[in-house]
């Protein structure tokens, strides 16, 4: 048996010796294949729901196969690029599969989908003629264990939760939770100028 590392053509010689009889010997060819080598790479395991696609790195041996434990991962199994914003969030284990000369190797890595927060901006009152602002409010939830760290409006640049407005604009708030992963409301606001129409008359001389 050659050696495990070993890769190449083998010639095994067998040589028969008994008593008086003339020596017998037999050769035989072997080619033993080099194994096959896997090793994957994402640029991070972890990655926000927003997010397009993933591209994956493979050193080694290519055109193997791409799997995922368990399901909800959209995943290219050719390529191994997967898709966050339209899997499940969760924990997943990546695994790259190549076969080559009947040997097999495979590598593995595990990533996590993150959920998103959910905000809703909202406005209170409408700039007229007697008021002359408004009031921006961003109701935001964090998702399953996190909080909600920041704020950002745009074009403001405020980072409170409610801010108060003096002109006519689309207004957006970036919320922002403790896992990094981000979402954003906007809310248009006009103003209301039209003013009143006021008709005179009289009803006759003063006397």
């Amino acid at each position: 048996t050659p050696p495990v590392l070993f890769s190449g053509v083998v010639n095994l010689t067998l040589t028969a010796i008994g008593g008086s009889c003339a020596a017998s010997t037999s050769t035989k060819s072997l080619v033993v294949n080099p194994a096959p080598t896997a090793s994957i790479a994402y640029p991070a395991s972890s990655f926000c729901s927003s997010v397009q696609v993933v591209n994956a790195s493979i050193s080694g041996t290519t055109g193997g196969v791409f799997s995922s434990n368990p399901a909800g991962l959209s995943l290219n199994s050719s390529t191994g690029s997967f898709f966050p914003n339209s899997s499940l969030p969760g924990n997943y284990q990546i695994t790259y599969t190549v076969t080559s000369g009947g040997c097999t190797s495979s590598a593995t890595a595990s990533i996590t989908i993150n959920s998103l927060p959910v905000v809703n901006c909202t406005s209170t009152g409408v700039i007229t003629c007697q008021s002359s602002s408004a009031s921006l409010t961003a109701n935001a939830v964090a998702s399953s264990g996190n909080t909600i760290t920041s704020y950002l409006w745009s074009p403001s640049g405020a980072t409170a939760t409610s801010i108060l407005v003096t002109s006519s604009n689309t207004y957006t708030v970036t919320v922002t939770q403790s896992n990094g992963c981000t979402a954003s409301s906007c809310t248009t606001l006009t103003v209301d100028t039209c003013r009143p129409t006021v008709a005179a008359t009289n009803n006759g001389p003063i006397t």
